[in-house]
């Protein structure tokens, strides 16, 4: 966890062990104001967009993108999986 500019809040630790075969990384963002001076809300359209396009370019990535703020479908929840991307 990162806060006050992008300083980590502790040094990274293993804090379990796993199957290899289910490993991955979990990513949570949420803009720090004194970073993203402009603007700290951001258009789910493009984020859609994006996460889709890294997802068709990297084989075997599985990016879920979840849209915790939307109005009208609470928690909007999409994954995309390519298996054969182009890298």
């Amino acid at each position: 966890r990162f806060s006050n500019g992008g300083h980590p809040e502790e040094q990274l630790k293993i804090i379990d062990t796993c199957n290899p075969e289910k490993t991955g990384t979990h990513v949570r963002f949420k803009p720090d104001p004194d970073i993203f001076e402009e603007t700290t809300i951001f258009d789910y359209e493009t984020l859609k967009k994006r996460t889709r396009e890294l997802a068709f370019l990297n084989k075997g990535l599985k990016i879920v993108l979840i849209d915790a703020f939307s109005s009208f479908l609470k928690n909007l929840v999409i994954d995309y999986f390519v298996i054969y991307g182009m890298i």
